[in-house]
């Protein structure tokens, strides 16, 4: 639940505090436009600051709601981070995968060559079966004798 809470206030906070911030460099921009270019982004980074510290004190005010509404969706957001968790596990797992064959490579370059060759010559010859299999059928299919 303590988890559920400081997930909930972090949300807010990033929510809030960035709208506002975002909310007062358009109006300071818009409002500096008046001034040329220079005017619109000095305009946009003082409106900038000013909503960011508004931002600030509406995100206490905004708390306790927000971790109303994590409480309510307790379920949904449990399933949400298992399943980040989730594919954040997978996504290692491809990542060490990856790695441990990278460190194959460098430590036995010759053999991973080889390997490779075989790989290579195993798929020449499927490549080679199929396309004499699909010749010996359309030679069967579209022969007129």
């Amino acid at each position: 639940m303590k988890t559920l809470k400081l997930l909930a206030s972090a949300v807010n906070k990033t929510v809030v505090v960035s709208g506002a911030a975002v909310t007062g460099a358009v109006i300071g921009g818009a409002a500096g436009s008046v001034f040329g270019p220079i005017g619109t982004v000095a305009g946009a980074t003082a409106g900038s600051f000013v909503g960011g510290i508004i931002g600030e004190h509406a995100a206490k005010l905004t708390a306790g709601f927000a971790e109303d509404v994590a409480i309510h969706f307790e379920d949904s957001i449990h399933s949400v981070t298992e399943g980040a968790r989730t594919t954040f596990t997978a996504v290692g797992k491809g990542v060490n995968f990856a790695k441990d064959h990278i460190n194959q490579a460098i430590n036995d370059p010759v053999g991973t060559m080889n390997d490779i060759g075989e790989g290579l010559s195993k798929a020449k010859d499927t490549a080679e079966s199929l396309v004499e299999d699909a010749k010996g059928f359309f030679e069967k299919t579209l022969s007129f004798s």
